[in-house]
């Protein structure tokens, strides 16, 4: 090992001042005299023992230093001279900086990357901040700043795209044809911001990747569903150790392209904690006006996201926060009718489900006939993914028979399936048409209700009386809207008791009452149930109950009261029209102000059902009971 020139101790030293060595050579006694020129000698020794470890303690720390630099250089000339230096370190970074060229960045982006490469230039290797300037580095080299695919402009060609991967959706296939002709116009448009809301399995997902092959351009899906961190979107800044950037730049970096179509699934089931907001993170993405200059944390420079077509989806718009809703266009996808779900599964459904078990269509039959019977009988969702599960069900029953036949004279045989085989594999149907007979007493009726997942269904409200103090009990797992719409259906039938024929003209409204304990529960307990739709209901589950009378068969109802009678709008008609139209409702009774609304519905669904608008209260009595009891009420003309 190769050391420094040592340095003289000899600085250290504390040599004797002349009074010392004057005292010794006065000192004439020899025995006095060795005393003091030892006691010198002792403390000249203790003197260099000192300065001889502090001297050792410096030269350890500085050639371990000079060490490394010496074995660098030494190492450096090794490679020089063997020809393989400028294959290895040296030129790693000379071809980063190559690259770096190549790449044509931005002003203010080129600007930071050559700051950061004079600094890692400087740096030994063997630096821990060496490694993540040059991972920096790395990540702006590989970002696709002016890497793009050319649109496809063929409107007839994005037309038949959409339609054979989804049967309807005519408004979304409609909005991107739309954006198809006017970037066809002009160049430079700027990506839209769509958002799909609607219940699971309408094909949002799918619909987000049919987009992208229509226009040409890669897909990539960001799944968002539990993420709380904000730099899951924006990255970490360099300064943690581990940082990377968020999911959008790892996603442009993974397709290599500025424009692609990025899916942004599951938007509403964003969390929230310690860690920041993710959702306001997504505000300055999904802002046309902003997003051209996105800048993630950790790349620390803007990148330009307005060439980026962002899909979001989600169930329910109402968890979304308003401010992140405001910056997207929302589409609204429903359920679909059986019609189209016959459609989906013979198209879609069965050929997939066929080929992923390793069937040919030839092997099997089924008819038109018997998907509908399955569609009805064994699906009530909104969306066909369970009608997916059952299909699936049928194939593998299909592939044990052929499997059990293979060698046989059976073997080429086509597999016809029946109802009877097909509720031999399935099971016995679980949805029975029980409508009519659930309301064939009085006190229950049939409301439509709109879940969290975007679908509707059907809202049962059955009302019972007792003896008792006039209390109202009410059971089922109720929100506290639901709850006043309950306390004020109850005390509008109070005081209008003369007008139906439920208390003597001239007694008074609050003795209606006094004596009897109304119960009124929403079956199915175990499901939470809030929401300003269900007074138009409950007042007719009342009036049925305290008239003895049932309400008309098939018959569902929506929408909210005041004090005064009025019939107030409510959301989600289409969900919930459909939701009735695959229960076997025949007549729905609506709000009035709520008829634009079924513009949306489709065509055969209004052809199959009787609608009724209501303006007040009493308009849906009248439509709820059969004629020979509506006629019995004697409301005045004004409320009629």
């Amino acid at each position: 090992m190769l050391r420094p020139p040592r340095s003289d101790p000899g600085g250290f030293r504390d040599p004797p001042s002349p009074q010392d060595k004057l005292d010794v050579l006065e000192t004439v006694d020899l025995k006095t005299r060795m005393a003091k020129v030892t006691t010198l000698i002792k403390r000249q020794v203790q003197v260099l023992t000192i300065s001889q470890d502090v001297q050792a303690t410096v030269e350890s720390k500085l050639s371990k230093k000079q060490r490394e630099v010496y074995l660098r250089q030494q190492l450096k000339a090794i490679q020089e001279e063997l020809g393989e230096r400028a294959d290895q370190e040296e030129d790693e970074v000379g071809e980063l900086e190559k690259r770096l060229e190549e790449a044509q960045l931005p002003e203010e982006v080129d600007k930071a990357v050559q700051r950061e490469l004079r600094r890692l230039k400087r740096m030994q290797p063997a630096q821990p901040e060496y490694s993540v300037i040059r991972n920096y580095l790395e990540w702006i080299v590989e970002m696709p700043w002016h890497t793009g695919t050319p649109d496809r402009l063929d409107i007839e060609a994005a037309r038949a795209q959409l339609d054979a991967d989804h049967y309807g959706l005519d408004k979304v296939k409609r909005r991107i044809l739309e954006y198809l002709a006017v970037r066809k116009l002009k160049s430079d448009l700027r990506g839209p911001i769509l958002c799909f809301i609607g219940p699971p399995g309408v094909g949002k997902t799918s619909l987000g990747r049919s987009i992208a092959d229509a226009l040409g351009r890669k897909f990539h899906r960001i799944a968002l569903g539990g993420v709380r961190d904000e730099a899951e979107i924006r990255g970490h800044r360099r300064t943690y150790i581990g940082a990377m950037p968020g999911r959008l730049i790892h996603a442009l970096k993974k397709v290599g392209v500025n424009n692609p179509v990025l899916l942004l699934d599951e938007i509403d089931k964003l969390g929230r904690d310690v860690r920041g907001d993710p959702a306001s993170a997504l505000l300055e993405v999904l802002d046309p006006e902003q997003n051209h200059a996105f800048t993630d944390h950790f790349l620390n420079v803007p990148f330009d996201l307005s060439k980026v077509l962002f899909i979001a989806t989600a169930n329910d718009g109402d968890t979304i926060p308003q401010a992140l809703l405001d910056r997207m266009e929302v589409i609204r996808l429903s359920g679909y009718t059986f019609q189209e779900k016959l459609q989906i599964a013979s198209r879609y459904l069965l050929p997939k489900q066929l080929k992923a078990h390793g069937l040919e269509p030839s092997q099997v039959d089924i008819s038109e006939e018997l998907l509908q019977y399955i569609a009805v009988n064994y699906t009530r969702e909104a969306g066909v993914r369970h009608l997916e599960r059952e299909l699936a069900s049928i194939c593998r029953a299909v592939a044990v028979d052929l499997a059990r036949t293979a060698g046989t004279a059976m073997a080429g045989d086509k597999r016809v399936l029946t109802v009877d085989r097909v509720t031999e594999i399935l099971g016995p149907a679980p949805f029975e048409d029980d409508v009519n007979e659930r309301v064939a007493v009085p006190g229950v009726t049939v409301g439509l209700a709109w879940t969290a997942t975007g679908s509707g269904g059907l809202l049962f409200i059955e009302a019972t009386r007792m003896p008792g103090t006039g209390q109202l009990t009410l059971t089922g797992m109720l929100g506290d809207v639901i709850k006043e719409s309950a306390q004020t259906a109850l005390s509008w039938v109070r005081s209008h008791a003369t007008e139906l024929g439920l208390a003597p003209r001239g007694a008074a409204p609050v003795s209606l009452l006094d004596k009897t304990d109304i119960h009124i529960h929403f079956p199915a307990g175990a499901i939470p149930k809030d929401g300003p739709s269900a007074g138009v209901t409950i007042v007719t589950a009342l009036v049925s109950l305290l008239t003895n009378e049932r309400i008309r068969p098939y018959t569902a109802m929506t929408g909210e009261i005041t004090l005064r009678g009025l019939v107030l709008p409510v959301g989600g008609i289409k969900e919930k029209v459909l939701a009735a139209h695959r229960s076997g409702i025949r007549r729905v009774i609506l709000p009035y102000r709520n008829q634009k609304n079924l513009v949306d519905v489709p065509a055969n669904v209004r052809d199959q059902i009787e609608f009724v608008l209501a303006r007040r209260i009493t308009d849906v009595l009248q439509a709820a009971f059969e004629p020979e009891l509506a006629a019995t009420f004697a409301f005045p003309t004004s409320h009629l």
